[in-house]
């Protein structure tokens, strides 16, 4: 709340330091609030080229001249009674309405759009607002947290052992993951240069703007950040506790790419499946990714050992982070939703606001439904990871298609979501590929899902112009749902061949798997050299070490100070035994940690443990 208020009353300044008028304030004026700039081409215009403006000067004049027949600026002004249109209404209102899409506020008097030819008008509309900034700030603030909601979620699905090492994978993916993405992945989704095509950007590698080019580059930037380092996140979660630390940093290093060439296809000006207008509003294609990329890892790799040799699931670490996890997802899923509205001005806040609802709505249905899987195959048990599950399937599901499809729609493709991952889990356990926490299904399988249920089911939007088809239900025949089809293939194929490569090489330089016996110890010890007390580590450690030369004996258990238990023992334990040997100097002397242990009610089974295992584990 402090970072909102803060950025809005930066926003305030600039906007009184700048100039900038109200709406009021510009209705006001008798004059059109029109910079000439903005017109013949200033290069400090973010949406600035030379071969537009200078070619098409006479456009120019009949934009300014509003489309009608005065002859000068002045003569226009003073028309009032033609105001409002020119030549061609439906024409104009059609331009009008485009222009509203992308400005904070038009005067419908001083632009005449349709004077501008149409493979023209996408560029003429480059325009930034201030609000527009602050929106996506905000939304990729809150998106950012969903790394420590998949954190919370994929420790709590594991065991306890495990637990740190899954959190710094997820720091991992945005620390290496952000900076490949910097050098290189951006560049290759949206870079512009002349080797440029639809299928591989180029240029703009190591990201850097200046002037007035920098906000809308920093702010695609920070945005497409956030995709990037989840789509990694969620391979993550399928190849817990088993993977090695450092071949996963790796792998989180490089599995940025395989992202960036989808999100070019679908999201920058020239890649060829937005050419073919596949509508995918909030990335249910990254899940795609993500989550078949998952479907790989998890394959190649293989199950935790003694995986398949219990019934049911291996207990939960922690449900309750899992829990947590699953509601901090849930709250920053609809920032990435209605975040991808990409502003606010004009009329896009209509289809931000729309975004937010059908996602609550379409999460309200997903998790509805896997209370009713869970009390059917539970025998009327609540199980955490089906109701979470369903919650999340219904997120990924309602991503592509949250900006166009009805309230009742968005219910029923979150219903059908969570119905649908839940059968793909159970398949995959037949199939005998162990996934710790669902993630191949609930995003591969959620985010196919979505991208089809857009073809049907959605409809043609006449406020931006987003999504120029209808859906299969719409009357709109097979088109929409053609494309989105394609997209998914094309984007499960990509994501399949990338990520068995990534593994194959960096498996010829590093074991991608753990040890079998760095496995059962478990990664926290191993990997982190911490010693979660309670979890059996103690004894396994005593056995292994005698056979692995890498097992270090002797960290302390999580939550003791070794400070604290070594100045107990040298201060104490000699005044202990100096008067325990004045009382009994006929006994043997033992020392003061042992004669603070056998007063404690535990008895001689206790003093034996102590003797023979490190007695600093036991304080």
């Amino acid at each position: 709340m402090d970072t909102l208020i803060i950025l809005f009353l930066v926003s305030f300044i600039l906007q009184q330091t700048l100039g900038y008028k109200t709406e009021e304030e510009v209705k006001l004026d008798p004059k059109p609030q029109i910079d000439d700039s903005v017109w013949y081409g200033d290069k400090n215009f973010p949406g600035y080229d030379d071969t537009i403006y200078a070619d098409e000067q006479q456009d120019i004049s009949n934009a300014w001249l509003g489309g009608h027949d005065a002859e000068s600026k002045e003569d226009w002004i003073n028309l009032e009674e033609e105001r409002g249109y020119g030549k061609d209404k439906k024409k104009y209102e059609e331009g009008l309405e485009a222009l509203y899409a992308h400005y904070d506020y038009v005067d419908p008097y001083s632009i005449n759009v349709s004077t501008i030819p149409e493979n023209k008008i996408e560029k003429f509309l480059v325009i930034w607002q201030w609000d527009d900034a602050s929106w996506i700030m905000c939304s990729v603030f809150m998106t950012m947290t969903m790394q420590t909601g998949f954190a919370l979620l994929e420790s709590g699905c594991a065991s306890l052992k495990n637990e740190t090492n899954i959190m710094m994978k997820n720091a991992v993916d945005v620390l290496l993951g952000g900076l490949s993405y910097w050098a290189v992945g951006y560049g290759l989704s949206y870079g512009e240069n002349s080797w440029s095509s639809a299928f591989l950007g180029f240029g703009d590698f190591f990201v850097h703007a200046d002037g007035m080019q920098m906000g809308p580059t920093y702010a695609t930037f920070f945005f497409q950040l956030s995709f990037a380092s989840l789509s990694t996140t969620i391979v993550s979660g399928a190849i817990a506790e088993r993977t090695n630390f450092y071949a996963y940093c790796v792998f989180s290093f490089f599995n940025t790419f395989v992202y960036c060439l989808p999100a070019g296809w679908l999201w920058a000006p020239k890649g060829f499946l937005k050419m073919m207008d596949v509508v995918d509003t909030a990335g249910s294609s990254v899940c795609v990714i993500g989550g078949f990329g998952a479907l790989v890892a998890a394959k190649m790799i293989g199950p935790r050992l003694g995986r398949w040799e219990i019934e049911g699931d291996p207990p939960m670490g922690s449900a309750t982070n899992a829990i947590i996890g699953t509601m901090m997802l849930w709250w920053a899923w609809i920032a990435f939703n209605s975040g991808a509205t990409f502003g606010i001005s004009g009329i896009k806040w209509i289809l931000a606001i729309k975004a937010t609802v059908t996602t609550l709505m379409s999460s309200f249905a997903g998790g509805t439904m896997g209370f009713i899987i869970s009390m059917v195959t539970k025998k009327g048990k609540s199980d955490v990871m089906i109701v979470m599950n369903g919650i999340i399937s219904a997120l990924v599901s309602m991503m592509a298609g949250c900006g166009n499809v009805t309230i009742l729609e968005s219910i029923i493709i979150g219903g059908l979501g969570a119905l649908i991952v839940h059968f793909a889990s159970s398949l995959i356990k037949r199939l005998g590929i162990d996934d710790p926490v669902s993630a191949s299904c609930v995003h591969g399988v959620g985010g196919l899902w979505g991208m089809l249920a857009v073809g049907i089911f959605a409809k043609r939007d006449n406020l931006t112009g987003y999504t120029k088809y209808d859906g299969l239900i719409h009357g709109g025949g097979f088109y929409l749902i053609g494309v989105q089809t394609l997209a998914v293939v094309v984007c499960i194929t990509w994501s399949v061949i990338s990520t068995f490569i990534i593994i194959i090489l960096i498996g010829l330089c590093m074991n991608f798997r753990m040890k079998e016996h760095e496995e059962l110890i478990g990664a926290d010890y191993i990997e982190h050299n911490i010693h979660r007390h309670g979890n059996n580590i103690t004894r396994t450690v005593s056995v292994f070490a005698k056979n692995h030369g890498d097992v270090v004996l002797g960290h302390v258990p999580v939550g003791k100070n070794k400070g604290h238990i070594d100045y107990l023992e040298n201060r104490y334990a000699s005044m202990s035994q100096t008067l325990r040997f004045r009382k009994h100097p006929s006994q043997k002397i033992q020392s003061g940690l042992d004669e603070i242990w056998s007063t404690d009610g535990q008895g001689e089974l206790h003093k034996e443990m102590v003797d023979k295992l490190n007695m600093e584990q036991y304080m």
